[in-house]
């Protein structure tokens, strides 16, 4: 999953531009979504894999997705810099990368393709590259930007 393609989809830009983040904080926001995403499923694998499958949510799973979208949104708060209140508004667009998630899962909604999914994220460059950085590229993404002379 690229994340332009996250930024890309019309659910979350509306979400976006409806919690009043400003321009600047974007890439954060996005990146701290994946981050919370990609850690819990170390911390729970399983769990994760559950949230993520087409079975109806269980109360476990419903209690998982509660923890992690507070996760996020501490996390906006500590590491983004954004106000409690807007971080609050901003966890309500995390289900939506949930299911863009699912969407890319294909029906591997198992922990291997989920790990696969997650592992293809470079986590490093998100910040980069809404920031105008110079870093580059690095993992996948970094590669066919290399191939394309980019």
């Amino acid at each position: 999953m690229d994340i332009n393609e996250i930024l890309q989809n019309d659910k979350i830009k509306d979400l976006l531009d409806k919690t009043g983040i400003p321009k600047d904080k974007v890439g954060g926001v996005v990146g701290q979504a994946l981050e919370t995403v990609k850690n819990k499923f170390s911390e729970n694998p399983m769990q994760l894999s559950s949230l993520l499958s087409e079975n109806e949510n269980t109360e476990e799973d419903n209690a998982f997705a509660s923890i992690l979208e507070n996760d996020f949104a501490k996390n906006l708060t500590d590491k983004v810099g954004l106000s409690s209140d807007l971080a609050s508004k901003a966890k309500t667009f995390l289900p939506t990368i949930l299911d863009l998630f699912k969407s890319k899962l294909s029906g591997n909604n198992n922990q291997e393709g989920i790990a696969g999914l997650l592992g293809n994220l470079d986590l490093g460059d998100i910040a980069s590259s809404f920031m105008g950085g110079n870093k580059k590229s690095g993992g996948i993404a970094g590669m066919i930007k290399g191939l394309f002379g980019k």
